[in-house]
């Protein structure tokens, strides 16, 4: 395979990398923003919120499982596009 293949091949995996983390980002949000809904719901009536924090427990590890991921996928990005700077560095040498 060519340099100038692996190059395609790369920022083909660069836009879906970057897709992918801008949904887990927005899962993210969306786990963020239900959680602080339940968290008034449980401010709102303390009686009860012994029933809620089963719900707020999942919503907390789902969100901070979506921004872990969303970090991770971050940093291969950050390979992905190092990895394609020297690819194109070493076709210019060429």
């Amino acid at each position: 395979m060519t340099a100038i293949h692996k190059i395609a091949n790369l920022k083909a995996i660069l836009k879906a990398s970057r897709l992918y983390s801008k949904e887990l980002r927005e899962k993210a949000r969306d786990s963020h923003r239900k959680l602080l809904a339940q968290m008034q719901e449980v401010a709102a009536d303390p009686r009860l919120a012994h029933l809620r924090y089963c719900e707020v427990g999942r919503l907390y590890i789902e969100q901070e499982r979506y921004t872990t991921l969303a970090d991770l996928s971050q940093g291969s990005c950050l390979t992905l596009r190092q990895e394609i700077a020297t690819l194109v560095k070493q076709l210019a040498n060429e």
